[in-house]
């Protein structure tokens, strides 16, 4: 009992100290939701009366659905932005030394200072959230618009939105235990919004430059991405009967196991991680390696789709792409210029791994071109 009473006041402190965050989610929440669906619901109502009286209620039912639905676009947007602001605020402390000291000194353990953190960020946006999205239900029964039968509908769509914004708060939480200073902190959780965005991009144009029979497929980028995920989800949102459990659980299952590498970054980050670029060491070496490889053959693709189609050039600016991205990168760790011209070890695998790259794609060593499925 002593336990749950101490949590309790650390969130009401935590949301005490930062009060304009649940503040400033709640009005960019009214905006998009109660505010921007009441006009946009007044002008479709008029419209149906001068322009198309045979819009019958069937009709605007239909149309209200998929307009406060996960295809909200202004609600997509404000999701993600809360979801950084939130995850930032409420872990900045960790890229400071004095406030790392201070809450390191306090006798509670680092990964129930952590959860704490975590969940009263977390009720910051759903509690507004919930409050704003029911103000938009009244809206609809103040313009007597049929909602009942599409109750579940609704509760998918708070649940869906919900789970959209603890992956995007899970992963910026994430990027600030990784990280000592703030803007590195905001680069990388950007970072991990887009960065299966540019796998995917280079992925994709790989296999149109390379194979001769390769189909383009939309999926590949919602399962590398969050961004494309949660795009992928807005246009299938005012689809009926689409309800794809599976794929709900393996986003909730993501956001568990980046939770638990929270758990393990908040007992092992050490304290003078603060105002470092990259709190620990030896993660500086992959994310270099992870920026310069899809960075560099992103550059390349990039050079042959603006006239230079001579696969020579291609893999020469890779090359180079890829060793100008890794002396980049090195720099902004130290903001030593002697780190920009240094040769490193993670520098030289960067260039094996975009050599290797374009390797497997010109040979075709998957045999993709040459696979030919066996008669039935």
């Amino acid at each position: 009992m002593e336990s749950q009473i101490s949590c309790i006041k650390m969130m009401k402190r935590d949301a005490r100290t930062r009060g304009w965050v649940p503040l400033l989610t709640a009005v960019l929440l009214m905006i998009a939701l109660p505010v921007s669906i009441f006009l946009q619901t007044e002008n479709k109502i008029q419209w149906a009366v001068d322009v198309l009286p045979q819009f019958t209620e069937t009709d605007m039912a239909i149309w209200f659905r998929e307009l406060v639905g996960a295809g909200n676009w202004l609600t997509g947007v404000v999701t993600v932005f809360c979801a950084l602001v939130i995850g930032m605020t409420g872990f900045s402390y960790l890229h400071s030394v004095e406030k790392t000291d201070f809450y390191y000194a306090l006798p509670v353990k680092r990964s129930r200072f952590m959860t704490v953190r975590y969940l009263s960020g977390a009720l910051m946006f759903i509690i507004p959230y919930i409050v704003n999205y029911g103000l938009v239900i009244l809206i609809a029964v103040r313009h007597k618009i049929e909602i009942a039968k599409a109750g579940l509908w609704y509760g998918r769509t708070i649940a869906v939105t919900i789970l959209f914004f603890l992956l995007f708060y899970t992963l910026t939480v994430l990027a600030m235990f990784l990280t000592g200073k703030l803007l590195a902190g905001a680069v990388l959780a950007v970072g991990f919004f887009s960065y299966g965005m540019l796998v995917s991009f280079v992925i994709q144009k790989l296999c149109i430059k390379y194979f001769a029979t390769y189909l383009p497929l939309e999926g590949i980028g919602a399962i590398l991405s969050p961004v494309k995920a949660y795009m992928l989800e807005g246009k299938v949102a005012g689809r009926e009967n689409v309800v794809d459990v599976a794929w709900y659980l393996g986003i909730f299952a993501v956001i568990v196991g980046i939770y638990v590498l929270l758990l393990i970054c908040a007992r092992f980050r050490p304290a003078e991680a603060a105002e470092r670029v990259i709190a620990f060491r030896k993660m500086e070496g992959i994310i270099k390696i992870a920026v310069a490889v899809p960075g560099a053959l992103a550059c390349g693709l990039i050079v042959f789709m603006n006239g230079a189609e001579n696969n020579q050039w291609f893999v020469l600016s890779c090359l180079i792409a890829a060793v100008i991205i890794s002396f980049a990168v090195s720099f902004s760790y130290y903001m030593d210029s002697t780190e920009f011209f240094k040769l490193r070890l993670t520098t030289v695998i960067s260039v094996l791994l975009v050599a290797g790259c374009i390797a497997v794609f010109h040979y075709d060593l998957p045999g993709y071109d040459s696979y030919l499925p066996k008669e039935s």
